[in-house]
């Protein structure tokens, strides 16, 4: 193989992790809008999404396309259900009080799958039985195209719903100022459940797309929960297409890091460029140094 071919290779895989890691971001960033407190519970969201899609898929056989609509509707329910119960009482506290809420609840639930899958990694069924395409001279996973296809689908409805639709909008309107919203007769509380509903689908759907490469583990929200917040901080903490750009940018040097210095160092050279990026622009790169609720 030639050197290009690998290199074309190692970015397909790279911008297929990136895509996981910009849907995990977008979820960060909706709830960062909203409320401008990090929610640190989304990796641990994303890991239920994982354990739900398995116990869909490999237990109860259910077929491919009904497993990830059940799996984006049980985790757009928990985090409405988790906003309802444990956020929402929080709205108007110290944002420190509600930060330390988010990672409660991330504990929670990892503990809870623990009890119930235990603590070593399961094996989740691959999607396409590791069927390799070709593109000349170049090859690739099916399953990285099925997460670039399926991740570039999401953001491009997820940005279509909120510029084009009512709700979408209101959603918007809720983001900016809840009070300006609440006089303006949106149902803020109801557009807050929302927002957590959503942001939990897409963590849902990052780990169902990524667990058949991965397993499902008990921990893994912590890893992709990690790699997700650089992304989130790395594009600015506010920004739609940041998280995009973070998430992609993320996984491909992920990628190339991995081949070309150390699988072992991978993380640490992703991890060494978000510090970079940030010495040089604290708020990101589409930030807009705008400060909230500390996180």
């Amino acid at each position: 193989m030639g050197q290009a071919q690998m290199v074309i290779q190692v970015i397909v895989q790279g911008v297929a992790m990136g895509s996981v890691y910009a849907l995990m971001a977008l979820g960060y960033v909706m709830i960062f809008k909203a409320v401008g407190v990090f929610n640190f519970a989304q990796g641990d969201i994303m890991m239920s999404g994982a354990f739900m899609g398995l116990v869909l898929y490999s237990i109860g056989k259910v077929p491919l396309p009904l497993m990830f609509i059940l799996t984006l509707v049980f985790t757009a329910l928990l985090g409405a259900v988790i906003e309802t119960v444990a956020f929402h009482p929080l709205l108007e506290s110290p944002s420190r009080s509600y930060l330390i809420c988010t990672i409660a609840v991330g504990i929670i639930l990892r503990e809870v799958a623990k009890m119930i899958f235990g603590a070593d990694p399961l094996l989740f069924p691959n999607y396409f039985g590791g069927h390799v395409l070709h593109a000349g001279p170049v090859a690739f996973s099916g399953d990285s195209l099925w997460i670039i296809v399926t991740g570039t689908l999401a953001v491009t409805l997820l940005l279509w719903f909120f510029s084009r639709t009512r709700l979408g909008k209101a959603m918007r309107a809720v983001a900016e100022d809840r009070e300006v919203a609440r006089l303006m007769g949106i149902n803020v509380d109801a557009n807050m459940r929302l927002t957590y509903a959503i942001s939990s689908m897409l963590g849902g759907l990052a780990g169902i797309l990524v667990a058949p490469a991965f397993y499902a583990f008990s921990e893994m929200g912590r890893s992709f929960g990690l790699k997700a917040f650089s992304s989130f901080v790395f594009g600015g903490t506010e920004s739609v297409p940041g998280a995009v750009v973070g998430g992609l940018t993320i996984g491909v040097i992920e990628s190339l890091a991995g081949v070309y210095i150390s699988t072992q160092y991978k993380d640490v050279v992703s991890f060494v460029i978000l510090i970079s990026v940030l010495l040089w622009r604290p708020s990101g790169l589409f930030g807009e140094g705008r400060e909230k609720r500390a996180g």
